[in-house]
């Protein structure tokens, strides 16, 4: 019997660059941890296990953004309520931040409030209402072969999708890049090697 030819769904590009943008955000979680912890164990003795608590810490907050790059690229559903929800709670976030005009102390700090107030409520609000208007995007669909069997369709992006999501990926990289390399070398300075030190002291006392 001859393979069955299978109806895919298609999956928007936006939401591909997306789930790779998360992919990235979760990667430079892992490599701060690692890097971080390799840093804290290469002094050995306490400092070490405070290494590794780093490294599950880091790997923690790496697997949401992860699973969550996974949810969308795969379209499912529970990954349309984490943004939904997250977006909400963006919103939420930009009307406290309004609230704060009230308690500025000048008038640049509440211009300067209210100018990042709308920015982000832009883009909250806008990836809000993508999702909500979308919603039936991320619902299963199936359909059935000609001997009854009923089979879910898989989910597939279009091939300009996907090279606009890999160029937003890379973007994403070369700008992050230098933000990771600026804070290795912080760690490494002596300076901040020394505050460590005294903080372990401390603990220790």
């Amino acid at each position: 019997m001859g393979a069955i030819n299978v109806p895919t769904r298609e999956r928007p590009g936006c939401i591909t660059a997306l789930a790779i943008l998360y992919w990235v955000s979760g990667a430079f979680y892992v490599i701060g941890g690692i890097v971080t912890g390799v840093l804290f164990m290469a002094d050995g003795g306490d400092t070490a296990i405070w290494g590794l608590l780093l490294m599950f810490c880091f790997g923690l907050f790496a697997f949401f953004p992860i699973g969550l790059g996974i949810g969308l690229w795969q379209m499912k559903k529970w990954a349309w309520w984490v943004m939904v929800v997250l977006q909400g709670i963006g919103l939420l976030g930009t009307l406290g931040n309004l609230c704060l005009i009230t308690v500025a102390e000048n008038i640049t700090s509440a211009i300067i409030t209210v100018i990042s107030s709308l920015v982000s409520g832009a883009i909250n609000g806008g990836i809000f209402y993508w999702f909500y208007m979308h919603q039936g995007l991320f619902e299963p669909s199936y359909f059935r072969d000609k001997e009854g069997k009923v089979f879910v369709r898989p989910v597939e992006g279009k091939d300009s999708g996907l090279a606009v999501a890999i160029l937003v990926g890379a973007v994403a990289i070369m700008c992050l890049i230098p933000i990771v390399v600026i804070a290795v070398l912080t760690l490494m300075g002596p300076q901040i090697g020394n505050v460590f030190s005294q903080i372990i002291i401390d603990l220790e006392g």
